[in-house]
């Protein structure tokens, strides 16, 4: 095993990467992953090392370390502060992109609205509708009177 060898698991992946000399054992982690550098973190035996100068330097102390390094952390495209796919047509389109993400927010937002509020409303309403026009048909049935009954 290489000084610079380590074996970190996330989540059910486990993976022996190779850390290049200058970089630090989290970035590496975040690359490999797919996670945001700023907010990795690799944990051992209840240590912490993130990335920031005063950790960096104690990262160091991992490559030694026989078993696995456990990396907590959330891939980029599922933060929750991610941006928006509306932010990234404002990005990419420049004159008229600010426009469309606007939009595409109100929409959005509308749409979430709907479904969360008007969706039962309507359902109610398609029942009343639906009873009212079989209440409508069922009085079109003649329906045998009682003085017929009494004559026979």
């Amino acid at each position: 095993m290489s000084t610079r060898t380590l074996s970190l698991k996330w989540r059910t992946t486990a993976a022996r990467l190779d850390v290049p000399s200058g970089e630090s054992p989290v970035t590496t982690a975040a690359r490999h992953f797919g996670l945001v550098p700023a907010r990795t973190t690799l944990v051992f035996r209840g240590k912490r090392y993130r990335l920031d100068d005063a950790v960096v330097d104690a990262a160091d102390d991992l490559f030694g370390v026989v078993g696995d390094i456990m990396v907590l952390g959330t891939p980029a495209h599922q933060q929750l502060d991610a941006p928006s796919p509306a932010a990234a047509v404002a990005q990419r389109v420049p004159l008229v992109g600010p426009l469309i993400a606007m939009l595409l927010d109100v929409a959005g937002a509308v749409l979430v609205r709907v479904r969360d509020a008007w969706a039962p409303a309507l359902i109610r309403l398609s029942v009343a509708v639906a009873r009212g026009i079989g209440l409508f048909f069922t009085s079109l049935v003649p329906r045998p009177s009682r003085a017929r009954r009494r004559a026979e």
